[in-house]
C-alpha cells in the first residue's frame, strides 16, 4: 500500500471509540503492512485494570483500518497478537488478496466519520427487527454474539445492575480521580470534552464528591428509555476475544449509522466483576463484554475531539 493509503487507514482508525476517549493506540507503518500497538500510557488502571476495554477500543480501531482498506480496494491479512512475547503488539495487517467480506466491509467505510457516542435522549423506535438481524450478522462475522434485551423483566434487572455499578464505581476515590483527569477542554484533542471555562470546576466536583446516587438515577432512566438495549458477548475472555469484540462492536455501530441510529455505552456492570457475573446470569451469556444503548438521536451528534495523526505514529515509521 502506498504512503497516502496507509495514512488514510490510520486516520480512519483514530476515529474509533475508546474508553474516556483515551485513544490508547499507536501505529507503525511498513511497506505493505501496518502494526497496531497498545499505548499503555493511555490506559485506565482503575476503571480497566485488566486492559479489557483498552483491547476492545483498539479492536474498533483495527476494524476501521480494515474498512478503509476495503474502500480503497485493498485486501488485508489480519494477524491478532502476532508476537506472544510482545503483548503490546495487538495486530498486524498485511496487504494481500481481497477479503471475501470486502464488499460488505466497504459499504460501512463511509459511515466512519458519522459515528458518534450520543449520550443524550433518543427517539422511540417502533420496529427494529430488520436492524437487529443485520447487526447480529455483522457481529457474527467476527465471532461475537449480539443479543437484544427484549424482556421487560430483564431490562429492569439490568437497570438495577447499572445503578448499583454507578454507586460502586463513584464510591471509589481513585476511580473518581482517574475520571477527573480525562475531563478536558476540546482543544486537548482527547478525553471527555468539557468547555475550557467549566473543566476545572467539573474535575474538582468529580474528585471530591461521590455523585453515585445522582448518576445511578440518570443511568436507570437511560436504560428504561433506551429504544434498543444490546449486549455483545464473546466465546472467551482474553485479549484475542477482546480484540474480536472491538471489531464486531465497530461494525455494529457503523451498521447502526447506516440506518440513522447511534449508540452509547452502559458498561458499568461489566466493569464491576461481581455485577458482571450477575449480568451473565440475567442474559445467559458467558462473557458479556459490551452493554449498548441504541436509538435515533433527538439532537444532532457532536464529534469527540481527536489527537493529531502524527502523535499516533511510531517515530521510526513517521514517514
Amino acid at each position: 500500500m502506498d504512503k497516502q493509503t496507509a495514512r488514510q487507514m490510520v486516520h480512519s482508525a483514530m476515529l474509533a471509540p475508546s474508553s474516556h476517549n483515551s485513544q490508547p493506540w499507536r501505529f507503525r507503518l511498513h511497506e505493505n503492512a501496518i502494526e497496531l500497538f497498545a499505548d499503555r500510557s493511555r490506559a485506565l488502571p482503575v476503571n480497566d485494570p485488566e486492559d479489557r476495554e483498552l483491547h476492545i477500543s483498539c479492536g474498533c480501531a483495527l476494524m476501521n483500518m480494515r474498512l478503509a482498506a476495503a474502500k480503497a480496494g485493498i485486501g488485508l491479512k489480519v494477524e491478532l497478537l502476532p508476537q506472544p512475547d510482545n503483548p503490546d503488539l495487538l495486530a498486524k495487517v498485511v496487504q494481500s488478496a481481497p477479503e471475501e467480506e470486502q464488499p460488505l466491509l466497504a459499504q460501512l467505510a463511509d459511515e466512519i466519520p458519522s459515528r458518534h457516542t450520543v449520550r443524550s435522549d433518543y427517539e422511540p423506535v417502533s420496529d427494529a427487527g430488520d436492524l437487529i438481524s443485520d447487526l447480529r450478522q455483522w457481529a457474527r462475522l467476527e465471532g461475537v454474539q449480539l443479543t437484544a434485551v427484549s424482556s421487560e423483566v430483564q431490562r429492569q434487572r439490568i437497570a438495577g445492575l447499572v445503578a448499583q455499578a454507578d454507586q460502586t464505581l463513584w464510591s471509589d476515590p481513585a476511580w473518581r480521580r482517574e475520571l477527573a483527569r480525562w475531563m478536558l477542554p476540546p482543544n486537548r484533542g482527547e478525553g471527555l470534552a468539557v468547555s475550557a471555562l467549566w473543566s476545572p470546576f467539573v474535575r474538582t466536583m468529580i474528585r471530591w464528591f461521590n455523585l453515585g446516587s445522582l448518576m445511578a438515577r440518570k443511568s436507570t432512566k437511560l436504560v428504561d428509555r433506551a429504544p434498543l438495549l444490546l449486549v455483545l458477548s464473546s466465546c472467551g475472555d482474553g485479549p484475542r476475544q477482546w480484540l474480536e469484540t472491538g471489531q464486531a462492536l465497530q461494525t455494529v455501530l457503523l451498521g447502526c449509522c447506516q440506518r440513522g441510529y447511534q449508540g452509547s455505552f452502559l458498561n458499568q456492570p461489566v466493569q464491576v466483576p461481581t455485577l458482571r457475573n450477575r449480568l451473565s446470569k440475567i442474559t445467559g451469556l458467558a462473557s458479556p463484554q459490551i452493554l449498548l444503548r441504541v436509538g435515533r438521536p433527538v439532537e444532532k451528534p457532536i464529534a469527540s475531539p481527536r489527537r493529531a495523526l502524527s502523535g499516533m505514529l511510531d517515530p521510526v515509521s513517521n514517514r
